[in-house]
């Protein structure tokens, strides 16, 4: 990439559209936002099987996320992103995932930023709960907290317990009927 740019640079441009075969067109930078260079290991699970796969985040951004893997990821799939050493995961999609010898990059757009510390440190609501019970009406980040949370809060590990056969009682049907 390095060798196109400094060849671009060094000529005039009429003279660079005329060398340059369209398949080898200038790579036109998109984003916005100023990219941080890391090299941070990550675990990425793929939503909804949650398969687990090694990476290395490459670059992050406000919005976005670059990784190198050693397979491709589907644009669109909805992935999660463990950062280990901060206990911070990510939930993203997908929106590219190119090949460059052995290796994949993928560029993953954040949707969610949820601390480890703020997973556990609240008491749930019963209304979330409830949700969480119902599968609906949270996104990713949400059900990661509560997970975690009731993992650590065995008064919040018995409420999800009792709502949870409170909700599973009211959609059986009555003892005795038949229909």
């Amino acid at each position: 990439m390095r060798l196109l740019e400094a060849f671009m640079k060094s000529r005039p441009r009429s003279m660079v559209e005329e060398t340059l075969p369209e398949a080898v067109a200038p790579f036109v930078e998109k984003r916005k936002e100023r990219r941080y260079p890391t090299n941070d290991a990550v675990l990425l699970k793929i939503l909804p099987n949650e398969k687990s796969i090694s990476a290395i985040a490459v670059d992050v951004s406000r919005s976005g996320i670059r990784l190198a893997l050693g397979q491709g990821l589907s644009t669109g799939a909805k992935i999660e992103i463990f950062l280990p050493a901060s206990q911070v995961t990510i939930v993203g999609e997908v929106r590219y995932c190119r090949r460059s010898d052995a290796t994949f990059y993928a560029g993953v757009r954040i949707e969610e930023f949820v601390s480890a510390k703020y997973r556990a440190a609240q008491h749930l609501k019963q209304q979330e709960v409830l949700f969480y019970i119902e599968g609906k009406g949270l996104k990713r980040g949400e059900r990661l907290r509560i997970e975690d949370h009731v993992l650590t809060c065995a008064s919040c590990a018995k409420r999800v317990s009792e709502l949870t056969r409170a909700v599973q009682q009211r959609r059986l049907p009555p003892q005795g009927d038949t229909a």
